[in-house]
């Protein structure tokens, strides 16, 4: 059962996306074969997809709240962007309905392909994050599939030998930077190699608009890296 904003979103975001391509597809056969039954269910397809629309946004939008990323912003402005096209129309087309060959249905099949259009690029962006490469797949998916009970979280449980005393202050760098955009277990539960961390680290901060400093980029690089091979190490207690 979906428990967080997340999950609904992921349970609820197909269903607009198949209703919206449905109901281009339908107003167009419909202007084609001049059928209103045709033109009926293209309406029907793109009111039940607007409201399903707006729920899924709205989750979206409640589970970006721990994310600070460039992508997902772009991936928010043309959802909202496409649900908004799509309710618009949809409330034209029952306020006022057409005849399928008629100027309200050519319109309406234009704001339908508005919103098609939308929706490619809103799936798009959103498969890149949910499942592509980089910084983006691998943060995303760890949010998601990352067993909560078992890997060691900020407080340590279940870990098998303390921090060294010399990256104690590294932690807490990492704790107070990285907690600011998203929960630290978002990164402590990514996968990320130490390899990997440095360009991570970089192109987070480079977002921040300078509130991490190269000189705390390296700090918190250098608690990453070691924590990205001793993942069993139990992590301090942050104060409240």
């Amino acid at each position: 059962m979906p428990s967080t904003a997340i999950d609904f979103h992921r349970l609820l975001v197909h269903f607009p996306v198949a209703l919206f391509l449905i109901a281009a597809l339908f107003q167009l056969l419909a202007l084609w074969r001049r059928s209103a039954a045709l033109q009926l269910a293209a309406k029907a397809n793109l009111v039940t997809g607007a409201a399903i629309g707006i729920c899924t946004a709205l989750f979206g939008y409640l589970a970006s709240g721990e994310f600070a990323d460039d992508l997902l912003e772009t991936h928010e402005l043309v959802a909202f962007a496409t649900v908004g096209v799509a309710a618009v129309v949809a409330v034209l087309w029952l306020w006022k309905p057409t005849e399928p060959r008629g100027k309200g249905g050519f319109l309406a099949l234009a704001g339908l392909a508005v919103v098609a259009a939308g929706v490619a690029v809103t799936g798009y962006l959103g498969g890149s994050m949910a499942h592509g490469h980089g910084v983006h797949g691998p943060l995303f998916r760890a949010a998601a599939s990352a067993p909560s009970a078992q890997a060691p979280g900020p407080t340590g449980t279940g870990a098998e030998t303390a921090l060294p005393p010399d990256l104690q202050p590294a932690h807490a760098t990492f704790a107070g930077k990285c907690s600011a955009c998203h929960g630290l277990d978002r990164a402590l539960q990514s996968g990320i190699t130490a390899a990997g961390w440095p360009e991570v680290v970089k192109d987070m901060a480079d977002k921040t608009g300078g509130a991490i400093t190269p000189e705390e980029q390296a700090t918190i690089v250098r608690f990453l890296q070691y924590y990205s091979t001793h993942r069993s190490v139990r992590l301090p207690t942050l104060p409240r």
